[in-house]
């Protein structure tokens, strides 16, 4: 067992392959899996144990502490790695809480209840309430970090002597950008096995060169006549950065979903003002500029109308029903591409009352470094209705189409 835990570790030292916009839950991208071969919801204290009885080094993703004196330094502690590893190359990390050693595993301590608390749901909510309510990043982030946490009562390690907690803490980033502890004002970064502090050069160096467009798409329905529909196409730049050029290509399905049966329904194009650049049996793909040198740029959370489409559906839907249409796009601009996979969600009785547009995003710079991340697994999506634009979870229904019921194939290889 001990052979086998050291290859781990050696793969999540050495491992070169990893990317950011992966399954965080898959073997190729999660630290956890990597270390213990299993995620991070079936592990046990068992599992830690045998990872210091291996004598484990700390690593680029994987740093152990004893604890501290007070919770305030406690706070400060945790803060610090987890700002490191979300500044790490890879952003993302493993932080074990109550193992001491210096460089490697020696021994399990235990992080004492008098420190954190006497109930293990206490435990875990109060170490996730201090990475989100002391985390901060430049430019400011639009979805948080992965966060999960895990604690293990030392008693459950075979320790019926020790009184305390031995805490796991994953954190993946979601969101590119120069990230920094409040509970200390500082911004840290993780390199090889050490976690140093950031000059002031190098903070503001970083932060500028994480100030990126993150331009999205958005369809608004306009109007509704029988059974077409009229949508503006909308496009919205939720980064921090103007995108000065830039091309969209928008492919609609011509399978529309009719909720909550989730029947279908033919759709067809009846009307576009916008190039369209192929049709097929599955869908029909159209091309739209967003920028070029002789107009304004797409500038940060300015939404900026680029076209008009009119949708029609033979059949006639239950009084009830919301029709889903279901497109992609693909979003390329001088610094980085963005790819969403979208439903927008019409009620036909009143269309004006109620519309959401739900899309699972992803934006990758040229070097295939993620900019910024929705949670696709999780549901989480970003959302666009008459309250404006956000990140969320969606409902399982939605989420269901999304990840199942329809494959998004990229636009362009």
């Amino acid at each position: 067992m001990g052979s086998e835990i050291k290859e781990r570790i050696r793969e999540l030292v050495y491992h070169g392959s990893w990317g950011l916009g992966v399954d965080v839950e898959g073997t190729q991208s999660s630290a956890i899996d990597l270390l213990f071969g299993k995620p991070i919801e079936k592990l046990s204290c068992s599992d830690v144990r045998v990872l210091v009885e291996a004598g484990a080094v700390e690593s680029p993703r994987l740093e152990f502490k004893e604890g501290a004196a007070s919770e305030e330094e406690l706070v400060k502690l945790v803060m610090k790695s987890v700002v490191g590893f979300l500044n790490s190359d890879m952003g993302e990390g493993v932080l074990i809480l109550g193992v001491g050693g210096r460089e490697h595993a020696e021994k399990l301590v235990c992080v004492p209840r008098a420190l954190l608390g006497q109930d293990r749901d206490i435990v875990e909510s109060k170490v996730r309430n201090w990475v989100f309510s002391y985390l901060a990043s430049i430019p400011p982030m639009v979805t948080a970090p992965r966060l999960l946490v895990k604690v293990f009562d030392c008693r459950d390690c075979g320790l019926e002597a020790r009184e305390g907690w031995i805490v796991l803490v994953y954190v993946k980033k979601a969101f590119d950008a120069l990230y920094y502890s409040k509970a200390d004002n500082t911004a840290y970064q993780r390199r090889g096995s050490e976690t140093r502090r950031l000059t002031l050069e190098e903070a503001i160096h970083i932060a500028n060169a994480k100030r990126q467009p993150i331009v999205l798409v958005f369809m608004k329905p306009a109007a509704i006549e029988g059974n077409r529909v009229k949508l503006h196409l909308l496009v919205h730049n939720i980064g921090s950065a103007p995108a000065n050029v830039g091309v969209s290509l928008i492919k609609v399905y011509k399978k529309a979903k009719i909720l909550p049966s989730l029947s279908e329904t033919d759709l067809s194009i009846s009307m576009y003002n916008v190039p369209k650049l192929a049709e097929d049996q599955e869908a029909t793909t159209f091309q739209v500029n967003i920028g070029s040198p002789l107009t304004l740029p797409v500038f940060p959370r300015i939404y900026g109308k680029i076209g008009e489409l009119e949708v029609s559906f033979k059949e006639k839907l239950p009084k009830e029903a919301k029709l889903a249409v279901v497109f992609d796009v693909d979003t390329s601009t001088e610094l980085n591409r963005t790819t969403q996979a979208c439903l927008l969600v019409l009620d036909l009785v009143d269309f004006s009352a109620e519309y959401t547009q739900a899309c699972f995003t992803a934006t990758k710079d040229y070097m295939e470094n993620t900019v910024f991340e929705t949670r696709a697994e999780e549901g989480e999506a970003v959302v666009c209705d008459k309250k404006g634009v956000r990140v969320e979870s969606i409902p399982r229904t939605l989420a269901t189409i999304l990840l199942w019921d329809i494959q998004p194939r990229p636009l362009r290889g």
